[in-house]
């Protein structure tokens, strides 16, 4: 409300508010305005009861003690005092319908009908009770619940609006939508679960679903895999079950076994058969070592695994305590491993046909308090480097060791193996505080998802969110980005 006084004197503005049948007072009071006369009054939902109109009224007084008559009859445009009408009803929660992108189904089998990054793909939102006329607009966001998008009615007796897409993350995307009546009253929201079918191209590494950004594997509290969908940003709001036997869903469970105990996941590229799809590795409960081919779209076969054998020398798989894949860092052109063995760190290489030719033990003792984070070129020198979780050392959570070349390509494993081989003898100080196993229990590198061309890194707090880190080319870590918060803390790991 706002007061003026002709001879620039304005002392107070007064609001009075009460109930057009009854004339209850519901509130009245004097008011200091600011320095253009400005007034602004809160009053508490409850004191107004739904459905019910109340009348209005403001006055002014000056310094000298005289006041304005105040707004009435004369002032409100309609003979009759000022008057609004209470409606306390949230709208129902809007449909949403979508023969581009229709709901996955109970086996997830029923994918979009064109491929991510296809423009002009449309989905409907409809009142779903809520008229047309009282409807003010929908509010959407498509993989975060902000709701920071509009549309309205078009179609008022359907009481219909069309939110216009080019979804280019492929796998499960999810919609939330909601209606703001005419009163200003949300809806609870609607959320819209689809699966987009991928780009007709060769999986990068990091990818599962086909879209060309990197994505997140992680077996949840139930034992289950979930294949999460990432973005630029590594929003990650949307996941599909990760696992299928010959197209069907997997039993919960499959990935944990009867103590709790979990498979050790990893993804990077193609394994097997080298159809250009990025494939899982998987230490599972059992103590074996497998590959489980991907079908481009975020899901893995588990009917058609196969054991993947370790070379003469290398630890039990049983006695694996970690397990990370990557693209070629020897120089061979085939993917590789890294592991964590009890205390020891090892290289697995030279992988053909569903089994490692090298197992190189990098370093026999100091891995128990360390995590490997990922092993890929973050200096920009197209050598790979090591990124470590350095549990041990509270003022060190990451450290970068640099890579030098190898002779065939590559990186020299023996500087990736110690700190004194490494570039410049030591290992760099990537992140300081807040790395620790107690305060992020779960970190996983990833290849580049935000554009830049450096490496990520994937973290899960103890409060449940999960962040996606932009690498540094330097010897220091990004800014996060991407925070998403399923109850990660309640996964028993990433991969």
């Amino acid at each position: 409300m706002k007061g003026t006084d002709p001879d620039g004197n304005l002392k107070q503005v007064q609001i009075e508010v009460w109930d057009a049948a009854s004339g209850q007072n519901i509130h009245s009071e004097w008011l200091w305005p600011n320095s253009d006369g400005v007034v602004t009054k809160e009053i508490s939902w409850d004191k107004f009861t739904s459905g019910r109109k109340y009348f209005w009224l403001s006055r002014t007084v000056d310094w000298d003690g005289s006041g304005s008559a105040g707004s009435g009859p004369a002032d409100s445009g309609g003979g009759g005092w000022c008057t609004f009408t209470v409606d306390h009803t949230a709208p129902a929660s809007p449909a949403v319908r979508s023969a581009h992108f229709p709901p996955p189904g109970p086996d997830g089998a029923v994918w979009s009908l064109a491929p991510a990054g296809t423009p002009d793909q449309w989905i409907e939102v409809l009142g779903n009770g809520t008229k047309a006329e009282d409807i003010r607009e929908f509010q959407w966001r498509l993989n975060r619940p902000a709701y920071d998008q509009k549309v309205w009615v078009w179609d008022t007796a359907n009481a219909l609006a069309s939110i216009k897409l080019k979804v280019d993350t492929a796998g499960p995307n999810v919609l939330y939508v909601r209606t703001v009546n005419k009163a200003g009253n949300l809806s609870a929201p609607t959320t819209y679960l689809f699966y987009v079918r991928p780009r007709a191209s060769l999986d990068k590494p990091g990818d599962v679903t086909g879209d060309g950004f990197p994505d997140i594997l992680a077996v949840d509290a139930k034992g289950n895999l979930r294949t999460c969908a990432g973005d630029a940003t590594g929003d990650t709001d949307a996941w599909l079950p990760g696992a299928v036997d010959n197209g069907k869903p997997v039993a919960d469970g499959y990935w944990k076994d009867a103590s709790g105990k979990s498979a050790l996941i990893s993804h990077s590229v193609d394994w097997f058969p080298g159809d250009g799809v990025t494939d899982l590795i998987a230490r599972m409960p059992d103590g074996k070592l497998y590959v489980y081919p991907g079908d481009g779209a975020g899901r893995f076969d588990i009917g058609r695994r196969m054991e993947v054998l370790l070379p003469s020398g290398a630890p039990d798989a049983a006695s694996l305590t970690q397990i990370v894949t990557t693209e070629d860092v020897t120089g061979d052109g085939l993917p590789d491993a890294f592991a964590r063995a009890g205390d020891a760190f090892w290289a697995f290489t030279g992988y053909t046909g569903g089994s490692f030719g090298q197992a190189k033990l990098m370093s026999a003792t100091g891995w128990t308090k360390r995590d490997i984070v990922g092993v890929r070129d973050i200096s920009g020198d197209k050598v790979p480097d090591l990124v470590f979780r350095d549990d041990a050392d509270p003022n060190r959570g990451l450290a970068l060791r640099a890579g030098k070349p190898g002779a065939s390509g590559g990186a020299d494993l023996a500087s990736l193996a110690t700190a004194g081989a490494a570039v410049d003898s030591k290992d760099y100080t990537y992140a300081t505080t807040g790395w620790g196993r107690a305060a992020m229990p779960l970190v996983l590198g990833t290849p580049d998802a935000s554009g830049d061309g450096v490496p990520d890194i994937w973290g899960v707090t103890p409060t449940g969110y999960q962040y996606l880190w932009r690498g540094g080319t330097t010897t220091t870590l990004g800014d996060a980005s991407g925070r998403d918060e399923d109850d990660w803390h309640t996964f028993l790991t990433i991969g």
